[in-house]
């Protein structure tokens, strides 16, 4: 069974896109860890415009779930907006989101989420680990976030 799932899991093209960005940020000698303030950490919204962190339907459905009054109504409106799925699909997608949720409420270290800086002067953008950054940063009603940051990231946008 273990031999299946690794299988399934090296032909999966999301770990394949991982490890590809694992890999080019060990390579980066630009890379560098630090703290920035959660107002200068910028998402790309579906419609095609950056937004702060702060005002995404993620950051308010995590900090929902911190305060122990679960909002996924506006989180479930957006994701279906966006990827039109089926209602299986938004419950395996809002459960796997609380399931990050909870690894941060208890305790566990997550992989600082990887930013570029932006066009805009002390701005970063999210470009890999936006669940990730949005629920340390709910979950700790945080000022500040560890982020990695990779300054030759091409913008592809």
């Amino acid at each position: 069974m273990r031999d299946v799932e690794l299988l399934a899991q090296l032909l999966s093209p999301l770990w394949l896109l991982r490890e590809l960005l694992r890999l080019s940020r060990s390579i980066a000698s630009t890379d560098r860890e630090e703290q920035v303030e959660i107002d200068h950490v910028y998402a790309l919204h579906f419609q095609g415009e950056w937004v702060p962190l702060s005002e995404t339907p993620h950051y308010r459905y995590f900090r929902s779930l911190a305060e122990d009054s679960p909002q996924s109504s506006e989180y479930l409106l957006y994701m279906k907006a966006q990827y039109g799925w089926s209602r299986l699909h938004l419950a395996e997608r809002l459960y796997r989101t609380r399931r990050i949720y909870r690894r941060v409420e208890s305790g566990h270290t997550l992989d600082c989420p990887t930013v570029r800086e932006s066009s805009v002067a002390g701005a970063y953008e999210v470009i890999d680990g936006f669940h990730r950054a949005t629920a340390v940063a709910a979950q700790l009603s945080a000022e500040t976030i560890q982020v990695r940051v990779i300054s030759n990231a091409k913008r592809g946008d």
